[in-house]
């Protein structure tokens, strides 16, 4: 090759080199990241922190056996908690063996203080509060933590209001008002079981159903609580349950649905003991 081909083929390498660079220069890379790790502390372990595009942070935390022993606990968080969240409780109390059935004071438990002023307690600023009826054994399980970290107009949620709702011995049904919502197209309820939680007075271990309510929203500012058990003689005790009410932003579809029969057996492993009722489809 003489010099005048030589330079010829470094022009083209060299043209080809910055067509490459301006290509990728145009290219965009949107991602998230999510933070998994285990800490432990007093009585809690952090199990994930998942942050999308900087609007949300769920955190799970666990609380062991032996710690949850008395009718207060205070959880302590990872970080200070921001006045846009839920959480969901799942968990009961008992050592896990057999022979461990427990009453409903004993069983159930609730959101009862955070920093934000929406129960009459309030803890430091990394800090929730639960609580139960009765201390025996320890309460076991899970509270997560959902935190709206920004756009709670858009691809967030604001939270309206957080309420108490208190049943006496055999009521079935009870409304609570809460600061009004624009749209009630828009609005989540978490509470009970599987949401924010809930207490009872009753000492019976037949009574379990006085903890079960559908709970939704209606109107502009109303939640509804309905239980049904026989006329509501085994609806026993006082209970008292804690209603997150959470407007999600125009980004998001919120779907109802009503699941209602009589279906049910021994150990609830068959298909027919259960019950669905269909929604739209989803896209991911």
């Amino acid at each position: 090759m003489n010099a005048a081909s030589h330079r010829r083929v470094l022009a083209r390498t060299l043209l080809l080199y910055v067509a490459l660079v301006a290509a990728l220069a145009l290219v965009t890379v949107e991602s998230g990241a999510v933070f998994v790790g285990t800490t432990d502390n007093p009585g809690n372990t952090f199990d994930a922190d998942a942050t999308f595009d900087e609007t949300f942070r769920v955190t799970t935390y666990e609380i062991r056996s032996g710690v949850f022993t008395g009718t207060t606990y205070t959880l302590d968080l990872n970080q200070p908690l921001t006045a846009d969240y839920f959480v969901i409780l799942e968990g009961g109390a008992g050592t896990g063996g057999f022979g461990t059935n427990r009453n409903p004071n004993q069983n159930y438990a609730r959101a009862s203080g955070d920093p934000h002023g929406n129960f009459p307690a309030v803890t430091a600023v990394n800090q929730l509060q639960l609580t139960r009826m009765a201390a025996a054994s320890s309460w076991q399980g899970q509270v997560t933590v959902i935190e709206s970290l920004g756009a709670p107009a858009t691809s967030g949620f604001q939270l309206i209001d957080v309420t108490e709702v208190t049943m006496a011995l055999g009521v079935t049904n009870a409304s609570a008002a809460v600061a009004p919502w624009s749209s009630l197209s828009q609005v989540g309820v978490y509470g009970g079981l599987r949401g924010g939680g809930v207490t009872s007075t009753s000492a019976n271990r037949g009574h379990h159903m006085t903890g079960w309510a559908r709970i939704y929203p209606s109107g502009t500012n109303t939640i509804n609580l309905e239980r049904q058990a026989g006329g509501g003689d085994l609806l026993d005790g006082t209970t008292t349950f804690t209603v997150y009410v959470v407007e999600w932003g125009s980004h998001w579809t919120i779907q109802r649905a009503t699941v209602s029969g009589a279906a049910g057996g021994q150990g609830a492993d068959q298909v027919s003991e259960y019950l669905t009722a269909a929604i739209s489809p989803v896209s991911r």
